[in-house]
């Protein structure tokens, strides 16, 4: 009986956290959306969603990390398996694209990164997320292709400098010189890419 009471006293607390979670989330997303992650504070989080400042700051310590937790962490895609180099390269890219150019990783992604690059602790947290398994997924691509004979068996990839450019490249053209056509920047980096394997 009294295990009883202590679970669900438990289970109470977590549906709490849970509609306090999924409030602030939806307040961050529409602020992220109407002025953008710079411009976003935690007071201004507050004050919309009702939640006490004391309650947030108890679990994020900035507005990167509450970003990450209720928006960002959770998102990653599983990485397809095309059958070919092509077809895996591509959706790679595609994936890439998608992110780096929808409305809201314009509006989120140079503020959010700009305030991560000083914290280390938050770095690493974004690596474990997204980096590591992308350059694991990558290496599993060209290791497939080798298998499949569309690369030389000899062939040396330097996987981070390939997931550099999958990277670097939708990122300069979105942020930095405007070109936002999907179709367009994906056929680009997939063109770039499979050239850097040595294939096309």
């Amino acid at each position: 009986m009294v295990k009883d009471a202590a679970d669900n006293a438990v289970d109470g607390r977590r549906s709490r956290r849970a509609k306090t979670d999924d409030k602030l989330a939806a307040t961050v997303r529409e602020q992220l959306n109407n002025i953008g992650f710079s411009a976003m504070t935690i007071e201004g989080v507050c004050a919309a969603s009702g939640v006490a400042k004391t309650t947030v700051y108890r679990r994020w310590k900035s507005k990167a990390e509450m970003v990450f937790e209720l928006v960002l962490h959770g998102t990653e895609d599983e990485f397809p398996d095309t059958g070919s180099l092509v077809g895996d390269v591509r959706a790679l890219a595609e994936m890439t694209v998608n992110f780096t150019a929808s409305d809201m990783s314009q509006k989120v992604l140079p503020g959010f990164l700009d305030a991560v690059a000083a914290d280390p602790e938050m770095r690493q947290r974004l690596r474990d997320a997204f980096v590591t398994p992308t350059t694991e997924h990558i290496a599993a691509i060209i290791d497939r292709a080798s298998v499949r004979g569309e690369l030389p068996p000899d062939t040396v990839v330097d996987v981070a400098v390939l997931h550099a450019a999958l990277l670097g490249i939708p990122y300069a053209f979105v942020h930095m010189l405007g070109e936002t056509d999907a179709e367009v920047l994906t056929n680009q980096l997939t063109e770039h890419m499979l050239r850097s394997l040595g294939v096309g």
